[in-house]
């Protein structure tokens, strides 16, 4: 990172650190829709986002909206609370898979793979390394991050098939890794959340399947269908054009393929899937289809641990530095997380 955006870093951490009293004025007026009203913080986050001109991923090239997110999902989120030694390794496809190992995590350890967000098309490594960090330390669970292939030079299904092939990986190379093959998780954010559904979906006979499916508002019904899409789709971080350019180069432009199970879980088969972890955030376009992928969850028997946070936007797991109740729904994550792959 450099130094400019350190110093923006700290100068935000100092801003939104100060009392409700001085946040308020300059947040404006609160905004209240469907009876959800918007943490005080994140007003203040989209104003400044609005006075500074912010572009929005649509609005860039691809390589430019890749670099914006690396440093900006890098930059607001919280120290992890032990030391993480961090390694990587290779796949079978030739895919990076970095590991998170906190302090003190017993062994053979649980483990979390994790797929990161950002539409199929941005995201990386770097833009989800302080997320996982604060995942494997908070959890005291090693998460295994991917490094998958991104549309548009990669579209569907090559993203699918590399996250299927490396918990196949993940699961038979456990014993010799120093992971625990009965204590593994699949998970991921946003457009990571729909490929660990479809991670759970497709390896759920497998003779190791995953333990557990922890989706972070997940978008997995590419139809884009959903009312949110229209009453959230514009000033809440994620925006409906950018949901469409993002789904445009993932589906090569062609909208049919969404009805493909692999690309839209919530279309898929879910009896015997694994338990899931659910949480979605109250202003995001995704907030309803992770609400029905919930109820067709619990309506096919499948136990489930949701949570909305009506206060939050779509991508809150990353400002955990800054607006503490984003910090309090990652906890609540973590908690389950830890919960759940406790022997």
């Amino acid at each position: 990172m450099s130094t400019r955006r350190r110093l923006e870093a700290r100068l935000a951490r100092a801003l939104f650190a100060l009392p409700d009293a001085v946040v308020g004025p300059l947040a404006g007026t609160p905004q209240t829709v469907n009876g959800k009203t918007l943490d005080l913080r994140l007003a203040l986050l989209l104003r400044l986002y609005r006075l500074s001109g912010q572009r929005l991923s649509h609005e860039m090239p691809v390589e430019q909206a890749r670099d914006e997110v690396r440093i900006n999902a890098s930059s607001l989120g919280r120290p992890p609370r032990a030391t993480v030694v961090e390694s990587t390794s290779r796949t079978p496809r030739g895919l990076t898979l970095r590991r998170y190992t906190p302090a003190g995590v017993t062994t053979p350890a649980p483990a979390l793979l994790y797929f990161h967000g950002g539409g199929f098309v941005i995201g990386d490594l770097e833009s989800h390394a302080t997320l996982c960090r604060e995942i494997a330390g908070a959890a005291c669970v090693v998460v295994l991050a991917l490094d998958y292939s991104l549309a548009p030079e990669h579209p569907f299904p090559a993203a699918v098939e590399d996250c299927v092939d490396t918990w196949r990986f993940v699961a038979q190379s456990a014993a010799g890794s120093g992971l625990d093959a009965s204590r593994l998780a699949v998970g991921g954010d946003s457009a990571g959340g729909n490929l660990a559904a479809v991670v759970a979906q497709v390896c759920r006979d497998d003779t190791i399947a995953p333990r557990l499916q922890w989706l972070i508002y997940p978008g997995v019904d590419l139809r884009m269908l959903s009312p949110s899409i229209q009453t959230f789709g514009r000033g809440y971080i994620l925006e409906r054009q950018s949901i469409v350019w993002f789904l445009d180069n993932y589906l090569a432009g062609n909208q049919t393929l969404a009805l493909d199970p692999r690309a839209s879980p919530f279309l898929g088969e879910v009896a015997g899937v694994a338990p899931a972890l659910v949480q979605t955030a109250g202003f995001d376009p995704l907030c309803d289809e992770g609400l029905a992928y919930v109820e067709k969850l619990r309506a096919a028997g499948v136990p489930v641990v949701y949570q909305e946070h009506p206060e939050l936007v779509h991508g809150f797991a990353h400002l955990t530095g800054i607006i503490p109740a984003a910090a309090a729904a990652l906890d609540w994550g973590v908690a389950h997380l830890r919960d759940a792959l406790g022997r």
